[in-house]
C-alpha cells in the first residue's frame, strides 16, 4: 500500500464518521496514523519520542555503562 493510499483510505474512513475537522494537515494524519498503526512503525520511530528514562527502562546499569564506554571510545 503507498502512503498515498493510506492517506485516503483513513481519510475516507474519519469522513464516514464526521469526525475530521479541517484543515487535517499531512502532521495530522501522521500523528493519528502512527497512534493508530504502532505495529507498522520501525523501533527507532516508537523510541523517537520517549523521554530518556523511558528508553532506558530495563537496561542493567552494566549494559548502559557498557554502551557508554563504547561510544567515548570511539570519540
Amino acid at each position: 500500500m503507498t502512503m498515498r493510499t493510506a492517506v485516503l483510505n483513513q481519510l475516507y474512513e474519519l469522513y464516514k464518521k464526521e469526525v475530521v475537522v479541517m484543515p487535517y494537515t499531512m502532521n495530522d494524519f501522521n500523528r493519528d496514523f502512527t497512534r493508530d498503526h504502532p505495529h507498522l512503525l520501525r523501533p527507532e520511530e516508537l523510541l523517537k519520542d520517549l523521554p530518556t528514562e523511558e528508553r532506558l527502562k530495563g537496561l542493567s546499569p552494566e549494559i548502559i555503562e557498557a554502551y557508554l564506554s563504547e561510544l567515548r571510545k570511539n570519540n
